[in-house]
């Protein structure tokens, strides 16, 4: 669903606003956590909680991986976009073993409380997204390396009106030109 949004809703919301709902999500179940989650409606709130937060992060998710793709220079793009995904992966990875361990482990044991330390992180995680992710739905790379170079603000990438764009207007706008005359 979210390969299908991209190009109507652009990719910096489709990245941003889901991880909002996760955030809000894993915080409602640490919530959930200080109480007894062992009766039925508790219980019931901590799955539908579990399940909006699984289903808003695997839509963001697969966005990472056109920025990987898309966001680095031309000439940078397979190391850059190879050290990106490789560091996404050992984050995965710390985290698949980690979170076992804070959910039950010898010394923590905070069950559902571990929504807590998630709703932490991924309030940073977040912010810094909604600072730093610049929407780049329908630019080509040329488009992009432009508004790199030229240090456009990224949260002006949207709008920004590149050289490429100027001169594929005058080239449509001569060949209109020449067929009316």
């Amino acid at each position: 669903m979210t390969a299908m949004l991209t190009d109507q809703i652009g990719r910096r919301p489709l990245t941003v606003y889901p991880y909002a709902v996760t955030t809000v999500s894993v915080l409602c179940l640490g919530i959930i956590g200080c109480f007894d989650y062992t009766q039925k409606s508790t219980s019931s709130l901590l799955v539908f909680f579990a399940c909006l937060a699984t289903f808003s992060t695997t839509g963001a998710s697969s966005i990472g991986y056109a920025y990987a793709a898309e966001i680095p220079q031309q000439r940078l793009r397979a190391q850059t976009a190879g050290l990106s995904l490789a560091s996404s992966n050992l984050i995965a990875l710390m985290f698949s073993f980690c979170t076992p361990l804070m959910i039950n482990g010898p010394l923590t044991k905070w069950g559902v409380k571990t929504g807590f330390f998630f709703a932490g992180t991924g309030t940073v995680a977040v912010i810094i997204a909604w600072f730093i992710l610049p929407e780049v739905t329908r630019r080509t790379p040329a488009e992009i390396d432009e508004m790199f170079e030229k240090k456009v603000n990224l949260r002006k990438f949207k709008h920004y009106v590149t050289d490429v764009q100027t001169h594929a207007a005058e080239q449509h706008e001569m060949e209109a030109h020449t067929h009316t005359a």
